[in-house]
């Protein structure tokens, strides 16, 4: 480790002969090999690019290199189980048995006709009313907002609204 430390690369082959199993040992009694596999790699990754924080005076390497490894294992165990794990689906069975947010016939169809006598009532009404409800309901303006975008005065009538027949649409 001292080599290391010095600047020699080649000295962390030996270092990874004689520890690697040790790490991968480590790893995989919490994770799978993949993952165990990967770790080993991070910790041999972290030795090599700290080595010049490797204090001989604080201790052996041996433990310092645990350290990092059980460090780095307990980071992945964290970060999975702050993640759902996929629940397998081959057949499909799951997402068949998914409710369908899509109306039905009946209700698709309900929901054309009240689309239907909407646009017919909109359609008879005079050009301001059609503008006042368009930007009131469809814009979602206030009733100052629709005011001030026809450019009239707030309260004033806009034709005869006592004509105007208000249907219950059912929602």
């Amino acid at each position: 480790m001292l080599e290391l430390r010095a600047g020699r690369r080649e000295a962390l082959a030996p270092l990874y002969s004689r520890h690697a199993p040790l790490v991968l040992r480590l790893a995989a009694q919490s994770l799978d090999r993949a993952t165990a596999e990967e770790i080993l790699q991070e910790v041999f990754f972290a030795i090599w690019r700290g080595a010049e924080r490797f204090d001989p005076t604080r201790g052996p390497f041996r433990p310092w290199m645990i350290q990092i490894a059980h460090f780095r294992i307990l980071n992945e165990l964290r970060r999975r189980s702050r993640q759902p794990e996929p629940e397998v689906d081959p057949d499909g069975r799951l997402v068949g048995a998914l409710p369908d947010g899509a109306p039905g016939p009946a209700e698709a169809t309900w929901r054309e006709q009240r689309r239907a006598a909407l646009a017919a009532a909109l359609g008879e009404l005079p050009e301001p009313q059609r503008k006042a409800l368009g930007l009131a309901f469809f814009e979602d303006l206030s009733h100052e907002q629709v005011a001030d975008a026809l450019a009239v005065p707030l309260g004033k009538p806009l034709g005869d609204l006592h004509r105007l027949v208000i249907l219950d649409l059912g929602g």
